[in-house]
């Protein structure tokens, strides 16, 4: 087998942030409920 390296590493964090209480226009839900289950109180939303 071959020997490899990372040569380097990179982030992008998408501009759109969609927020819990956003998801509750939408969703059955509440901010609290989704914050208690998974700890995420928003995430950012890549578009094409």
């Amino acid at each position: 087998m071959g020997s490899f390296s990372i040569l380097e590493t990179a982030r992008s964090t998408p501009e759109r942030i969609v927020t819990n209480q956003d998801l509750t226009k939408v969703m059955d839900t509440s901010d609290e409920w989704i914050k208690r289950r998974t700890g995420i109180s928003e995430r950012h939303i890549s578009q094409a």
